[in-house]
């Protein structure tokens, strides 16, 4: 569980899930039978697609939203906004998402569990300072909705791919 993140602006947990039940998620985000949905860009600006698969939308539940459930409750989310999984696939150079804040909310939060060790990070912009977060297994890091946030792909692995989502506490 979550630990007094309502004081804290972000927060960065490794090994967040154990070890099987992590596993068995990075299995299921990287088989064949899940549909993964085309973007056609990160953000309003940045060129760049991704993939996605939507767990949570707009009070609608897809069809794995299920699988979750020890997750949400480890993160202690008692409200969902939206959770999906992205991916991004690698090419040559990094690119950039823009820096965007994925909804307005007051008191609402982001997170990102990691499902790929890479050379892609999260970037935050924190009172002027730019904060960035390694992609590696297993970790989450949560941070208030209002933060600006931006995704920097990876060049070194075929795919990246994370959980993203936005809930109450």
């Amino acid at each position: 569980m979550v630990k007094n993140i309502n004081e804290k602006t972000y927060q960065i947990i490794d090994n967040f899930l154990d070890v099987e039940y992590y596993s068995d998620l990075k299995k299921f985000l990287h088989s064949e039978d899940l549909q993964w949905f085309y973007r056609d860009k990160n953000t309003d600006s940045a060129e760049d697609c991704f993939f996605t698969h939507s767990f949570f939308n707009n009070f609608q539940q897809g069809p794995y939203n299920d699988y979750l459930k020890k997750f949400y409750e480890k993160i202690d989310a008692r409200a969902l906004v939206c959770v999906r999984a992205n991916l991004v696939v690698a090419k040559e150079n990094h690119f950039y998402s823009d820096w965007h804040t994925d909804y307005i909310y007051p008191n609402c939060w982001t997170g990102i569990l990691y499902f790929t060790t890479c050379n892609g990070e999260t970037h935050l912009q924190i009172n002027e300072e730019q904060i960035n977060i390694k992609s590696i297994e297993n970790r989450l890091v949560i941070f208030k909705t209002s933060i600006k946030h931006r995704m920097k792909s990876q060049t070194n692995t075929k795919r990246r791919i994370i959980l993203n989502l936005n809930y109450f506490v």
